[in-house]
């Protein structure tokens, strides 16, 4: 019994983590926002034609084009904080092949 009680505890524990993990990514950066070296690397990647990424928005739908078009200034600019912002908002993830 006390098993059965500890591993239900546990389980609920790890899904209390898995879901908070998930509900603090949306959002808004912190003030002190520096986009790490791996964003940048995703970001650079998702902007060149090519590469094998996608961004894929809340429904499942490939928007790799629409994004890199309304963003590209901002990647060129540098304006990371930005993308990251659109990242949060608009999409549900970027894949790579």
């Amino acid at each position: 019994m006390k098993k059965t009680l500890l591993c239900w505890l546990f389980i609920g524990s790890l899904l209390v983590m898995a879901l908070t993990a998930v509900f603090a990514a949306k959002g808004n950066p912190p003030d002190d926002f520096t986009p790490s070296d791996v964003f940048i690397d995703i970001c650079d990647h998702l902007f060149t034609e090519g590469s094998g990424y996608t961004a894929i928005d809340e429904n499942g739908a490939d928007v790799t084009a629409r994004f890199v078009r309304d963003y590209y200034e901002e990647y060129l600019a540098g304006n990371y904080e930005i993308i990251f912002q659109a990242v949060t908002d608009d999409l549900h993830c970027i894949t790579w092949k």
